[in-house]
């Protein structure tokens, strides 16, 4: 088919003209800013993103160091976790017996945190080292401190009046401290 020129004109979408390779009209421009612009919104939000999603998925990633522990330290609730009443008359001498086992653990502890609560409750940190007012069985409150070992057991002797229950919180080389590992409700008396 022949338009008035003489030239030839094509119908197949193949064929170029002068006006396809440079577009010089405002639409051609528009498109071209549009994709620019939706290009700018997509690496906007991935920025604003990951601006929150990686500190996120960090601070989540810590806490399973605790998840890890919780179930390994526990008070075992047997003939050495109990109340020992000095002195009936007042509650100066009194001690409390509590028997820590670690599980299969490896070196992520430093220590824990047992809870003595009641009306008041005192927190005492367990750590290889002296403790005020704390010592080990069988040992004066002189003598440094022991940690269990892996799947082993010590009994610590704390002086204080006889608590309502008792809660033992890990703490991890990182100085975290996790949340409750175990807990007691109420402490038999010593020799009962």
């Amino acid at each position: 088919m022949e338009n008035k020129s003489g030239m030839r004109k094509f119908n197949s979408p193949f064929a170029f003209t002068k006006s396809s390779f440079l577009p010089k009209s405002k639409r051609a421009q528009s498109e071209i800013m549009g994709t620019v612009i939706l290009i700018l919104i997509v690496v906007s939000v991935s920025i604003i993103l990951f601006t929150f999603a990686i500190p996120f998925v960090k601070e989540k990633l810590a806490s399973t160091d605790c998840f890890d522990v919780i179930n390994q330290v526990s008070i075992t609730d047997g003939k050495y976790t109990c109340f020992d009443d000095k002195d009936a008359a007042d509650d100066t001498d009194d001690e409390v017996n509590v028997q820590v086992h670690f599980g299969e653990l490896n070196d992520s502890l430093s220590g824990f945190f047992i809870e003595l609560g009641g009306a008041t409750s005192k927190t005492i940190e367990i750590k290889a080292e002296n403790v005020d007012n704390v010592r080990m069985y069988d040992a004066d409150y002189t003598q440094e401190l022991e940690l269990p070992g892996k799947n082993e057991e010590r009994t610590y002797v704390i002086l204080n009046e006889e608590p309502e229950y008792l809660r033992i919180y890990a703490r991890l080389t990182t100085g975290k401290i996790c949340d409750v590992s175990d807990s007691v409700d109420k402490l038999n008396e010593c020799g009962a």
